[in-house]
């Protein structure tokens, strides 16, 4: 159970293929761009990934990115991501 589906992102498009133009990008790869953002209330809306919530480090020694905002949220599913 989420305890706030419309604050916990699920799923995001990274690679915003539909963008003409290089995207910036900060040093964790959060893009800095609007996309399109999929919530935990079914909801759709398009976000900043770089503007969530701070994540926490990853302890997975495999993961790519460990400090990556809408993957590794505080709390997990307690938490928000905005």
């Amino acid at each position: 159970m989420v305890r706030y589906p419309s604050g916990k992102a699920l799923m995001w498009d990274v690679e915003m293929p539909y963008i003409r133009r290089p995207l910036e990008r900060d040093r964790y790869q959060n893009l800095l761009e609007k996309t399109p953002i999929l919530f935990a209330d079914q909801h759709v809306e398009s976000r900043i990934p770089a503007e969530a919530n701070p994540g926490v480090t990853n302890w997975a020694p495999s993961a790519a990115h460990p400090h990556a905002f809408l993957h590794n949220t505080r709390d997990g599913v307690f938490g928000r991501d905005y």
